[in-house]
């Protein structure tokens, strides 16, 4: 458990189900759990994260990535809020889609959907250009999600837990190579 010697929970939750492999390959050495949320999360998946944030403790950070459209941009309020119904306030920070990545990588735009009813807000703020999350380039998006990774997690603790697991699989091969 890459856990036990971290003193900061970090978890990635993310909008789009289709990128979640490219996601757990970049998560699965840093023991980071993923919640693909698929939109909205449900009542049951938030009380989940709740309880883990819960049971940690104080020091835990959502890193959220969705797309840049008012929906995309109301999650990040909504789990706030769901969230904190259940007593809980971890840091959410939204690492893309931006504004500024918008811009940045000049996305190709879309328009806001006419029947999202939280367009006219989306739309008094940022205007009529709505971006889906893998807009952004491939290489780009995986060095944010471990750029944002290695910026919160203590780096040196997680070598030493994959040192010891490593240490701890070699005496266990040996002991079995010996019994047989």
């Amino acid at each position: 458990n890459v856990w036990t010697e971290q003193a900061h929970l970090v978890e990635v939750w993310l909008e789009k189900d289709a990128l979640s492999g490219i996601f757990e390959n970049i998560l699965r050495p840093y023991g980071v759990t993923l919640n693909v949320g698929r939109g909205y999360d449900g009542w049951d998946s938030i009380h989940n994260a709740a309880q883990r944030y819960l049971t940690w403790g104080a020091d835990v950070t959502v890193l959220y990535f969705g797309d840049f459209d008012p929906s995309g941009e109301d999650m990040v309020r909504s789990l706030r809020d769901r969230l904190y119904f259940f007593e809980t306030s971890p840091e959410i920070v939204k690492c893309a889609l931006t504004a500024a990545d918008v811009t940045d990588y000049h996305l190709p735009p879309d328009f806001t959907k006419p029947t999202d009813t939280r367009r006219a807000a989306f739309v008094a703020k940022f205007g009529d250009v709505a971006v889906e999350l893998d807009a952004l380039p491939m290489d780009v998006l995986q060095a944010r999600l471990e750029s944002e990774l290695q910026a919160r997690l203590d780096l040196d603790a997680l070598r030493l837990v994959y040192e010891q697991e490593n240490a701890d699989r070699a005496r266990l091969v040996a002991a079995l190579s010996a019994a047989a």
